[in-house]
């Protein structure tokens, strides 16, 4: 079933033109060029490239060096591109996945800290990623080399091996997507650990879900290909 999730209303729609670095861009705003912040370490490039289409969303702290964030991208559609709202998504998506459980937000286990740990009946260790990424009909991830995202998916493995729960969430933003698998050609020793933690016991969920420029709706969940 369909459900509204969150509500991101954007202010503006504008052109994309440059990536200036990892988390700068210049855009066109009817005949102005603004900078607007991507928040976002992948590289996005289906997304975020000159000439495409993208949402915009005004900055709160008018003191900011930039005043907009950069919400979406077209791909046909609207894509979230913010990596900023994961985390709200991901425990609105929990809340109805796991009732009944407290829900913590980054907790710390071993070296690394983990985004959330639900706790009731027993305790669940949960690592969200956002996949914009497509490869065919598979949803895929990451879209850049990620050391950090290995060493949480190796720190959900060993809590899976000293015989807790361990899940990875993976927030599916494109439509077409009819199954996940990781990038091995991106980061082949993410891939490597992804199976080896599957394999080993850590649970997967795959959700996919639409935005239409004022709300995020959760659509349905795939599995892995």
């Amino acid at each position: 079933m369909r459900r509204n999730i969150l509500r991101i209303k954007a202010d503006r729609e504008a052109i994309f033109l440059e990536r200036k670095n990892k988390f700068l861009a210049s855009v066109k705003i009817g005949n102005a060029i603004e900078l607007a912040h991507i928040h976002d370490s992948g590289r996005l490039a289906d997304i975020l490239y000159p000439g495409n289409k993208v949402l915009l969303k005004r900055a709160e702290n008018e003191k900011r060096k930039t005043a907009w964030d950069i919400i979406a991208g077209w791909t046909g559609y609207w894509t979230l591109a913010n990596s900023g709202f994961h985390g709200e998504i991901a425990h609105n998506i929990l809340k109805i996945k796991f009732p009944g459980y407290e829900i913590k937000a980054e907790k710390k286990h071993g070296s690394s800290r983990i985004d959330f740990l639900l706790e009731g009946k027993n305790r669940i260790w949960i690592e969200v990623k956002g996949c914009t990424m497509l490869s065919g009909r598979a949803a895929t991830f990451p879209d850049a080399p990620t050391e950090r995202g290995r060493k949480h998916v190796e720190e959900l493995l060993k809590i899976v091996e000293q015989g807790g729960n361990a899940a990875m969430l993976f927030l599916i933003f494109r439509k077409e997507a009819e199954c996940f698998v990781p990038n091995k050609d991106i980061d082949t020793n993410f891939s490597e650990i992804f199976w080896k933690a599957i394999k080993k016991g850590v649970k997967f969920y795959g959700e996919k879900l639409s935005y239409d420029g004022e709300n995020i709706y959760w659509d349905e969940g795939i599995e892995m290909c």
